[in-house]
């Protein structure tokens, strides 16, 4: 019996050491790719109100990767940088959630942090559903009911060169 506790504790305490190896690797990571993204942010977009530690928190959260976020991101607003982006800008919606082609704005954050998280949400329980992934999101950009994301006929294009660009920079 004690030999077989002893086993047993000597296997415990090794699953254990392992398991912190694992989550310190995870971290390590995570510090990784956050320092990237805001060594991006800071190099090529100075003013953004967008904070890296957001974007790998929701990524996290909601399960949709850093380089999607940023590919959106990038293509709405700038980071929220771009000075033609007033409603969005006024609206702090980061990626022109609820930004219409009439004119017309159906959503207002009262800070930039909650356009993130939401967006986040919309995409995991609007976009990413029945199966669906990024990659196919990319090729057809709509939402569960069929609905486009973008008017833009050919914003899966430049969806697809900017995630491609993340991808390289992050990883």
């Amino acid at each position: 019996k004690k030999a077989v506790l002893s086993i047993f504790l000597i296997f415990v305490w090794l699953s254990c050491t392992s398991m912190k190896v694992i989550e310190t690797k995870l971290v390590s990571i995570k510090s990784e790719v956050e320092q990237r993204i805001e060594e991006y942010l800071n190099t090529y977009y100075p003013t953004t109100p967008l904070k890296a530690s957001w974007v790998v928190q929701y990524s996290q959260e909601f399960d949709v990767s850093p380089e999607f976020i940023l590919t959106i991101s990038q293509l709405e607003t700038s980071h929220a940088t771009n000075p033609n982006a007033i409603r969005c800008l006024r609206n702090k919606t980061i990626f022109s959630q609820g930004e219409w082609d009439d004119g017309s704005s159906r959503i207002s954050y009262t800070s930039y942090k909650e356009s993130v998280r939401d967006f986040c949400k919309i995409i995991k329980t609007n976009y990413l559903v029945r199966g669906i992934t990024e990659q196919q999101l990319i090729e057809n950009f709509v939402n569960r009911e069929g609905y486009r994301y973008a008017s833009f006929p050919e914003y899966e294009k430049y969806m697809r060169i900017q995630y491609q660009y993340f991808r390289r920079i992050l990883y």
